[in-house]
């Protein structure tokens, strides 16, 4: 893998992460048709509508306009749409550049391993032209006092997102990621990885794509068990120990330690000086209650 750069406050990037195949854009665009047409329906009155629960009449919709500059997200690991061999193996690839590169990124900050629990599937995000994405950072859920009763034990998932990967798939005219608390806009190129904080550090925003198309795959990473990981169901998301591309929503990283360790080269000295308390994981002892001959 190329050398990743280090910018203020957590953002890195590695140019060239991965080779970017000729046929991947068309297949891309071919998928992302499908689900738009699975998400929404077309009124004859050029309103957008949004199927919610299988319900083509839902009162959620958008002129046309509008929804020509939302993006399209998706989920290529969907093993229930029919696609090509060559489709599965890219992103099996893209897959594993993203979790390398956040390897690589635990060089600098090591002990971020410790809150690598799970991954969840990542998705893709397709943009038209006039297409961008308002300021906002990957661990909000829109939680308001107000909003309380709708995000409270039902869509909290988000809230355990620790870290960002964000992989490029296209060279962008516009399109480019703004980071205001780093002071950095980031122009988009084909193959380039971004890994940053997934919270209000990390908080970024879309500027407005000039022609073309923007497409890009995003993964989290992120801690916490499946108790709080509700997303928008009345059930929590259940973390898997299967193989990540196989439909499930998380994926536990059973190894990210082991895994960094074999990436990195590091000997144990090394990973003891910048991560002290690698080897003896467990409830630290502040957090334990007293004993039972505890006087206090």
């Amino acid at each position: 893998m190329a050398e990743i750069e280090h910018l203020p406050m957590g953002l890195s990037i590695i140019r060239d992460a991965i080779e970017i195949p000729d046929w991947l854009h068309g297949e891309i665009l071919e998928r992302s048709q499908r689900e738009f047409e699975v998400q929404y329906q077309v009124s004859d009155d050029g309103t957008v509508h949004q199927r919610e629960n299988d319900n083509p009449n839902s009162n959620s919709f958008r002129s046309l306009e509008h929804q020509a500059t939302v993006p399209t997200r998706f989920q290529p690991h969907d093993e229930r749409v029919d696609m090509s061999d060559r489709w599965w193996t890219f992103w099996r690839e893209a897959c594993d550049v993203q979790y390398q590169g956040l390897l690589t990124y635990c060089e600098k900050y090591t002990m971020l391993l410790s809150q690598i629990w799970w991954s969840n599937r990542g998705h893709v995000l397709v943009y038209g032209p006039g297409g961008f994405l308002g300021g906002h950072h990957d661990n909000d859920i829109g939680y308001s006092y107000k909003t309380r009763n709708d995000v409270i034990g039902f869509a909290e998932a988000a809230t355990r997102n620790v870290v960002s990967t964000t992989l490029h798939l296209c060279d962008t005219d516009g399109g480019n990621l703004v980071f205001p608390y780093v002071d950095e806009e980031i122009e988009t190129k084909a193959g380039d990885l971004l890994v940053f904080p997934a919270n209000y550090i990390g908080a970024h925003w879309v500027t407005t794509i000039k022609s073309g198309n923007r497409m890009s795959y995003l993964t989290w990473y992120g801690q916490g068990s499946s108790l709080g990981l509700n997303a928008g169901t009345d059930k929590p998301h259940v973390i898997h120990n299967e193989d990540r591309l196989d439909g499930n929503q998380f994926v536990w990283c059973e190894s990210p330690v082991e895994d960094f360790m074999e990436n990195s080269g590091w000997s144990y000295d090394q990973m003891k000086a910048a991560f002290p308390s690698f080897d003896s994981r467990g409830t630290p002892e502040f957090w334990q209650g007293p004993s039972d001959d505890d006087p206090h």
